[in-house]
């Protein structure tokens, strides 16, 4: 499968261009960001496949930024060794750690479920048909 986005998208929304093993760690992430989304979807009954193809379409713009927020979150370091938080104190001598993404996995919010469809009610009926006239 196609991936929804590419390194080229990623890069266009980031400060620094990913090269080199980065940059092919990254592709790797987007091609699972997009199997992901894809099972997602297909669990929600979403007619995604034919809607994608079109580039100007907004369903197809949010499924490309959201995959490459997906990837964003999988790569990024923001503190050393990927930390999320560091706390430290003087007097008893503490210090805590919290890391944010240890394993590197892609992952969907709820925010981006609910901008794609994911996991929304749809409400629908069946006409009824009676044979014989009656």
């Amino acid at each position: 499968m196609e991936p929804f986005a590419t390194i080229d998208d990623l890069n266009a929304r980031r400060a620094s261009d990913l090269t080199g093993r980065a940059a092919s760690m990254a592709e790797a992430k987007l091609a699972d960001a997009t199997a992901k989304l894809a099972a997602e979807m297909d669990a929600s009954s979403i007619p995604w496949r034919g809607r994608v193809s079109a580039g100007t379409e907004p369903f197809a713009s949010n499924l490309r930024a959201i995959c490459c927020s997906m990837v964003e979150r999988a790569i990024e370091q923001p503190l050393p060794l990927g930390l999320k938080s560091q706390q430290g104190t003087a007097g008893p001598y503490s210090f805590t750690s919290t890391a944010a993404n240890p394993g590197g996995d892609v992952y969907i919010l709820a925010s981006e479920r609910r901008t794609l469809g994911i996991g929304q009610v749809r409400v629908g009926f069946l006409q009824p048909h009676r044979d014989g006239g009656q």
